[in-house]
């Protein structure tokens, strides 16, 4: 069996994405992160390899990108560089995420980076309302940094600001969008 590129850090702690097209390797993918969820793999023709989606309300979000006309392309689980976040943190004072039990860095990712038919670069951290804690900002502030300094619009998306009615009839209609899935009816 072949075994597919994953992202991985290099010895000069940098991230070596695999960010080739229909190649695209998410930095964690469902089988990475123990989930107190549903997590969910998905395609969709904006995003022709399998997106790992690690939560509900990610999952709800992609929806709403994959529908939108003005995205071209959508990247899940997108791994930053860890010498620029190691930095950032360092800056401002900020804990670095670390492995849990270990001094051992952990490689940040952005929940989803999208590029417009614009050519503009949206980075959208997707988190429950209710569950953000101090902590989830402080790495936010982290992730914020990282993506002004590269020129990107950065964002949060919390369950506050998904309309649960568009995502329901995107759900319906989705179903429907490749005939193959219809196959087994």
């Amino acid at each position: 069996m072949v075994k597919r590129k994953r992202s991985r850090v290099n010895n000069e702690g940098t991230t070596v994405s695999s960010d080739t097209g229909e190649e695209y390797i998410p930095g964690l993918t469902v089988k990475d992160v123990p989930s107190h969820g549903r997590s969910t793999r998905t395609t969709h023709s904006k995003t022709p390899w399998v997106a790992h989606l690690l939560s509900d309300i990610e999952t709800k979000y992609r929806y709403l990108l994959e529908w939108s006309d003005v995205v071209e392309k959508i990247r899940e689980q997108f791994p930053l560089e860890l010498t620029a976040t190691l930095k950032i943190a360092e800056d401002i004072g900020v804990r670095h995420p670390m492995k849990p039990g270990t001094k051992e860095p952990v490689v940040m990712t952005s929940d989803f980076v999208i590029t417009t038919k614009d050519g503009r670069t949206i980075v959208s951290t997707v988190k429950p309302y209710n569950r953000i804690t101090i902590r989830d900002v402080e790495k936010f502030e982290i992730e914020r940094l990282y993506w002004v300094q590269r020129g990107a619009i950065w964002g949060i998306v919390t369950d506050k600001e998904i309309p649960q009615t568009l995502v329901d009839n995107i759900r319906y209609v989705r179903k429907a969008y490749n005939l193959a899935d219809l196959e087994g009816r």
